[in-house]
């Protein structure tokens, strides 16, 4: 995908999120003079290697030259199947599939699509996120000139591809244009706040004026918007086309509007969504690794990852606490997810580790302090007991991920899981920290040879696991080996 951007930074990262969500494999931006945070938004999303940003400081609009230039591009350096040639504030959506598979469907016969666009007008306000503001798409749109708004055309690879000015036409690639159908239809919003419009308007005008190659019936519009800014008309243009609520009455009685929010729920679901569980994790990481402990960070991820993909309603437990590494992380993935309640078990009586170091009382307090720093409190219930006490009495099997960091003891860890095996539901993932020590594995290989356990993932000395069939017919349930949480505490929030 081509883009050509100026003062976007309303509306461009989620074009650009959106897009790439929609099976866009990489995008070539031209930055055309911007001086708003768009450069900004750019460098940040140009780490991810699949944007692509060129700047171009001449300041004469000559669209046709720098979207020609990256649609050729797009071919000779990425090798693009097909080519879409965006603005800004338009989003492509598929009427089925995503726009990669789409694409893919064309018949060969046919190298260019042509793809209609359907105006969202502006509404009242402006809160930063037109998008969610403009929930209303005109039936029928027509341009500045009240004529109907010409389509766009998408368009196979090529190398001599020359796209016209306004990315309506293309030339120099001998591709037929695929009849008829439309599977494809374009999400226009042109006009999203009177400052955004009255900014795009005055720079493209001025920089049309300073281009003498161009002739002036190309980009019409624009001249013909200019020119209403210079006679003072633009502010009553934009009014015209404000949607107030008397205008959005109207408009939906008499069928000319429909409220359409198939982007927005996409952007909710697809984009926003992942991005701010991205953003918690992230923090829930950086909390955690405040935290006395001995987990790493890459184990601290997967930890917070597989809480995350705990159902809804669920619970997760863990079995040693410590002084709140692990149950941070795992509250952090927790609220990312599905809200779960996180039960965390340790007694924190006087222990000995078996890794050496004594723990006890004091790290209670700890716990406590962190647990309240990290702003986790009420969603984590600290429960100051060895959790085979709990176990017996524990009233559903809702347990959708256990972690067994206890006392690594071989009896303690066995009696650990014999104790909470009856709790787990079908879809259950069981983790254990420290897997590296002989009385940890020998359980875990002992369960596995029974059918117990089967390993679906580990990173460092955290593995984790999906229950079998006959989880743990054959141990007994034996108390030896004292708390079960207490050694976990200063190993598991390692």
């Amino acid at each position: 995908m081509t883009l050509l951007v100026r003062d976007e930074e309303d509306v461009l990262e989620d074009n650009l999120r959106y897009h790439l969500a929609q099976g866009v494999d990489q995008v070539i931006i031209t930055d055309n003079c911007s001086s708003d945070s768009t450069p900004e938004i750019l460098e940040r999303l140009g780490r991810s290697g699949r944007v692509r940003v060129l700047r171009e400081p001449r300041d004469d609009y000559s669209q046709a030259v720098w979207v020609t230039r990256m649609a050729r591009m797009a071919y000779a350096e990425y090798a693009a199947d097909w080519v879409i040639n965006n603005d800004a504030d338009e989003f492509w959506w598929p009427k089925e599939g995503n726009l990669k598979t789409t694409l893919e469907q064309i018949p060969p016969d046919y190298g260019v699509v042509r793809v209609p666009r359907s105006n969202f007008p502006p509404r009242p306000g402006d809160d930063g996120r037109p998008l969610a503001r403009m929930q209303y798409r005109e039936v029928r749109s027509l341009n500045p000139l009240g004529d109907p708004l010409p389509p766009k055309a998408c368009h196979r690879g090529h190398p001599d591809i020359e796209v016209a000015q306004g990315n309506h036409a293309l030339e120099g690639c001998g591709f037929a244009c695929l009849p008829a159908s439309e599977p494809i239809i374009i999400f226009h919003f042109p006009m999203r706040s009177y400052a955004q419009f009255e900014n795009k308007i005055v720079k493209g005008g001025r920089a049309l004026e300073r281009n003498r190659q161009l002739p002036y019936g190309t980009s019409i519009t624009w001249r013909e918007l200019y020119k209403l800014f210079l006679a003072g008309e633009l502010p009553a243009y934009y009014q015209k086309h404000l949607l107030d609520d008397s205008r959005l009455e109207r408009g939906l009685a008499s069928g000319e509007l429909v409220r359409d929010l198939r982007l927005l729920h996409f952007l909710a679901d697809r984009v926003d969504g992942p991005i701010r569980r991205q953003a918690a994790e992230e923090q829930g990481l950086r909390l955690a690794l405040g935290v006395e402990g001995w987990m790493k960070e890459e184990e601290l991820r997967a930890l917070i990852r597989l809480a995350a993909e705990v159902p809804a309603g669920a619970s997760i437990v863990e079995i040693g606490s410590y002084r709140g590494r692990s149950t941070i992380a795992l509250a952090a993935g927790a609220s990312s997810g599905g809200q779960n309640r996180v039960y965390s078990f340790d007694p924190h009586l006087d222990f000995d580790g078996v890794r050496g170091g004594a723990f006890g009382p004091g790290d209670q307090a700890a716990l406590y302090r962190n647990l309240a720093d990290a702003g986790v409190g009420e969603q984590v219930f600290s429960v100051s007991l060895d959790s085979r006490i709990v176990a017996p009495s524990w009233p559903a099997r809702d347990v959708g991920l256990l972690l067994v960091d206890g006392d690594h003891r071989k009896e303690s860890v066995r009696a650990d899981v014999l104790a909470w095996l009856p709790h787990l539901r079908e879809d259950a993932v069981m983790a254990f920290d420290d897997v590296d020590l002989d009385d940890v594995a020998e359980v875990i290989t002992e369960l596995q040879r029974d059918g117990a356990l089967v390993q679906i993932g580990r990173v460092g000395q955290l593995a984790w696991f999906r229950a079998g069939p006959t989880p743990g017919a054959t141990y007994p349930t034996g108390s030896a080996g004292g708390s079960s949480s207490a050694g976990a505490g200063s190993v598991g929030s390692m």
